[in-house]
């Protein structure tokens, strides 16, 4: 049996959390050469440093690229930092795939290197829509430079077909994001981190918050919006808040969120990044998810927790009946938490339409299959004309 050498990149804590599974069934798998690649915010000090988390894992961290170091905030110099590690890294390795999650914009940057270097490219998460961030550009270009796809539902795979790519290589698999509720342990939520409503008799609001990057709308303006509203709130529910993604704007919410928890100590725990198992927890424990997390869409409904979503960042995305969407207006989103506190009451039937939760062995069995027999030569499929809107 030929072993498969599979280089897989993570970028951020979210991105981490949903490969960490299909990370374990690869480092397992005998046939398989796992070579993780560790970037970005995580090994931000800023963000967490969330690299300490992932060498607590039973695999091998085989590269770290640095790109946000030296003060590297613009994009341009980011990328030529990915190109320069990136590059020399895959001519030393000669793997026979690169595989990428999701939508940050940084992973073009890896992904062109893979395309150049003659290495093809798994894409997960391909097919989605979300219209209020520049992720939406993203992902669909990381479509197009991919060769391989697996995504969450079939009304995805039908989008990643439409954009030219051939069927037969478009998977529909599920989220990874919901392995995670088969493997799950009941954790205490601050055994490691101090908080001082812990002791509390209030149930808490799981909060996370990021810049809209492509609606142009003021993220700070946004901000105070949700903090307003969530203001109202803080005489029966406490506040577990998480820092918004290493996007634009994102520094400007952060010193938001440190102004909002010093005015209200007793009933705001903030934290850079919680962890993937930590947030799980979080997750499972929280009265509601509010923000404009993908988390709230994706993972939220799977443990049972109602959503309240923000703004425009999601727009788009598929969603279940949990999800409630507000604008980022300080009124609605007070009514839309009542309402959403109201179903939880009401032992609303949740459901989730991204799969079952088994999806990191089912992308192994298919690279077995299929990289063997891919060859170089990428097809562009067309829509037959009755496809085509006229």
């Amino acid at each position: 049996m030929r072993t498969l050498t599979l280089v897989v990149v993570t970028t951020n804590r979210a991105e981490y959390g949903l490969l960490y599974w299909l990370l374990d069934v690869l480092h397992r798998a005998d046939d398989v050469d796992l070579r993780l690649v560790v970037a970005g915010s995580h090994l931000s000090h800023k963000y967490g440093y969330t690299i300490d988390e992932i060498t607590l894992a039973p695999w091998h961290i085989d590269k770290t690229i640095d790109y946000l170091r030296d003060g590297a905030s613009d994009f341009g110099s980011q990328y030529a930092l990915i190109s320069q590690q990136f590059y020399p890294y895959l001519q030393d390795t000669h793997p026979d795939l690169v595989i990428l999650l999701g939508d940050r914009y940084e992973l073009l940057g890896f992904a062109n290197i893979a395309v150049v270097s003659g290495v093809p490219i798994a894409h997960i998460s391909g097919g989605e829509i979300t219209e209020g961030a520049i992720d939406d550009r993203v992902r669909h270009g990381l479509t197009k430079l991919s060769d391989l796809h697996f995504v969450g539902s079939e009304s995805f795979r039908r989008r990643v077909i439409q954009m030219g790519e051939a069927p037969e290589r478009v998977f529909t698999v599920g989220e990874l994001g919901l392995e995670h509720i088969h493997h799950r342990q009941t954790i205490d939520l601050f055994a490691t981190e101090p908080c001082q409503w812990h002791e509390s008799r209030k149930p808490f609001m799981l909060v996370t918050f990021h810049a809209e990057t492509a609606s142009g709308a003021d993220p700070l303006m946004q901000q105070n919006e949700v903090l307003a509203a969530l203001e109202t709130y803080l005489d029966q529910y406490n506040l577990l808040m998480t820092y918004p993604n290493c996007d634009r704007g994102g520094d400007i919410l952060i010193h938001g969120l440190h102004d909002f928890k010093h005015r209200y100590p007793d009933s705001v725990h903030l934290e850079a990044s919680l962890g993937f198992k930590r947030y799980g927890q979080a997750l499972s424990e929280a009265a509601l998810v509010i923000g404009n997390s993908s988390s709230g869409l994706y993972e939220a409904p799977a443990y049972g927790t109602f959503t309240v979503n923000i703004g425009d960042r999601q727009r788009g995305r598929l969603r279940g009946n949990s999800v409630l969407d507000t604008p980022c207006d300080r009124n609605q989103i007070i009514t839309t938490i009542a309402a959403a506190l109201q179903l939880r009451q009401a032992n609303f039937i949740i459901e989730n339409p991204y799969g079952d939760g088994h999806c990191a062995d089912k992308i192994l069995t298919i690279l077995r299959r299929e990289l063997p027999r891919l060859t170089g030569i990428k097809p562009f499929i067309d829509l037959p004309d009755s496809g085509i809107a006229k």
